[in-house]
C-alpha cells in the first residue's frame, strides 16, 4: 500500500511539471516563433474576410492627399500638385467656357445669359449679374483708335480684378474692361480723348468674352455708381513748337512765277506741273517727321497758314481739314501727298489749255492719262493775291 502511494505522489508531481512546461513555452515565445510571427500582416482580420490585395485610397477631386496602405509600413500622406483654380469650389474666379451656361454661378456671379460667336467662330460671351467695387487705371481712348474707338478702358488693379469671372486660358493677362456709363454726368468727368487717371467704380453686370482671338478690349462693365476719380488730361501737343516752327520755315511753299504774255504757251502748262511736283514736295519734307503726331489748335493754325504761301484762305482751309484732323483737344497731322495728281501712274497729260477769266484768274485743264481702265479729266484755278499767284480751286474726276 505504502508503494502504491509513493508511485502516485510521483506521477502528480510528472504531471505538473508537464503542465507548467506548456503554460511556459506559450507565454514566453521563442526566437523562432517570433520570425515567423513578424512576416504576418499587421492589422485584426475581419470575420470571413477574403485574402485580396489592398488597393490605393482615391481621394475626392477637392482633397488635396492620397494614402496608399501597404503591409508593415507607416501611413502618410503623399503630396499631389495643387489643383488648379478652375478645380477650386464655386466662389473661384476661373471658369472652363465649355463648362459654364445660363444659371451657373462663378465667383459670386450668376450667368444670365449666353451669345454664341458674337467675337468670332467658336466665341462666347457670358453676361453676368453680381456687385462688385473694381478700382484701377483708366485711359480715354480717341475717336480714330484703331480698336475701342472713344471708348474707357479700365485697367483693374490686380486684387479687386480676381472678384471678376475669367477664362482659364486668360490666367496669366491683365483684367481689362469697357467701362459703360448710363450717366452722361459721370462720363464727362472721366475727361477728353487722351486723358488717363485712376478711378474706382462699383459694377452690377459684366461680360466676359472667351475667343480664340479677340481684337481690342471685349469684356464689359455695367457701372452701377462712380465711387471716386481723378483724371489728367493729355498733353496740349506732342511736338515741340520750336521743331514745328523749324521745319515749316525750312521748308517754305514757294509761290509760281507766269510771264502774262505767254500764259497760253506750252511751256506755261510745264511750269506748271513742275510746280506742283516741287509744293508735294516741299509739303511732305515739312510735315513727315510728324505724322500721325497730336498737335494743338495753335499749331494747327500754323499750318494754315504756311499752306497759304501757295493757296488761298479758303483752299489752304480746306487742305488743312483734309489733312490736319480734329482729334478731341487736339489735331492730328495727316501723311500723304496734295491732292494735285492722281494716285496711279500718270503716262501722260494731254489736252491741257489755260483761259483767263479778267486778269487774275486762270483755270488750267486737261487730262491724266493712266495706266489703269480709266483717267481723270482735271481743272485747276488759280488767282493772282497781292501780286502772286496761288491755288484757289482743285478739281477731278474719272472720265
Amino acid at each position: 500500500m505504502t508503494k502504491v502511494r509513493k508511485w502516485l505522489t510521483v506521477g502528480w508531481i510528472t504531471l505538473a511539471i508537464m503542465v507548467l512546461f506548456i503554460v511556459v513555452k506559450i507565454l514566453i515565445p521563442t526566437p523562432a516563433t517570433q520570425a515567423i510571427e513578424s512576416i504576418q500582416p499587421t492589422g485584426t482580420a475581419l470575420p470571413n474576410a477574403s485574402m485580396q490585395p489592398q488597393e490605393t485610397v482615391r481621394p475626392d477631386e477637392n482633397i488635396n492627399t492620397q494614402v496608399t496602405v501597404q503591409p508593415n509600413q507607416n501611413i502618410l500622406p503623399i503630396e499631389t500638385a495643387q489643383p488648379k483654380e478652375n478645380m477650386q469650389p464655386s466662389s473661384a474666379r476661373w471658369y472652363d467656357p465649355s463648362q459654364l451656361g445660363i444659371g451657373d454661378s462663378i465667383g459670386g456671379w450668376n450667368v444670365v445669359d449666353l451669345k454664341l460667336e458674337t467675337y468670332g467662330k467658336g466665341s462666347k460671351a457670358f453676361i453676368l449679374e453680381g456687385e462688385a467695387q473694381i478700382s484701377g487705371t483708366f485711359t480715354v481712348n480717341y475717336a480714330e483708335d484703331t480698336y475701342n474707338s472713344h471708348q474707357i478702358i479700365l485697367l483693374a488693379d490686380d486684387n479687386p480684378s480676381r472678384s471678376l469671372p475669367k477664362p482659364l486660358a486668360f490666367g496669366g493677362s491683365s483684367s481689362r474692361m469697357i467701362l459703360h456709363l448710363s450717366n452722361p454726368d459721370d462720363r464727362k468727368q472721366f475727361g477728353e480723348p487722351g486723358s488717363k487717371g485712376r478711378v474706382t467704380v462699383t459694377i452690377h453686370q459684366y461680360q466676359s468674352v472667351y475667343a480664340d482671338i479677340l481684337e481690342g478690349v471685349s469684356d464689359t462693365a455695367e457701372v452701377t455708381q462712380l465711387d471716386h476719380i481723378t483724371s489728367t488730361p493729355p498733353p496740349l501737343t506732342e511736338v515741340l513748337p520750336t521743331e514745328l516752327t523749324q521745319a515749316l520755315r525750312s521748308h517754305p511753299l514757294v509761290p509760281i512765277e507766269l510771264n502774262d504774255k505767254s500764259l497760253t504757251a506750252s511751256t506755261t502748262y510745264e511750269l506748271i506741273q513742275g510746280w506742283f511736283l516741287q509744293l508735294n514736295k516741299q509739303y511732305i519734307s515739312g510735315l513727315e517727321p510728324f505724322t500721325l503726331k497730336r498737335i494743338s489748335p495753335e499749331q494747327k493754325d500754323q499750318i494754315q497758314s504756311w499752306l497759304m504761301q501757295a493757296f488761298t484762305a479758303a483752299q489752304a482751309e480746306e487742305i488743312s481739314a483734309m489733312y490736319v484732323q480734329k482729334s478731341g483737344i487736339h489735331y492730328i497731322i495727316g501723311g500723304g501727298y496734295l491732292p494735285f495728281r492722281p494716285n496711279s501712274e500718270v503716262k501722260e497729260i494731254s489736252q491741257q489749255s489755260i483761259q483767263m477769266e479778267g486778269s487774275d484768274t486762270l483755270q488750267y485743264t486737261g487730262v491724266y492719262i493712266l495706266s489703269g481702265m480709266h483717267d481723270v479729266q482735271f481743272s485747276y484755278t488759280l488767282k493772282r493775291i497781292g501780286g502772286v499767284w496761288k491755288i484757289d480751286q482743285i478739281e477731278m474726276k474719272l472720265i
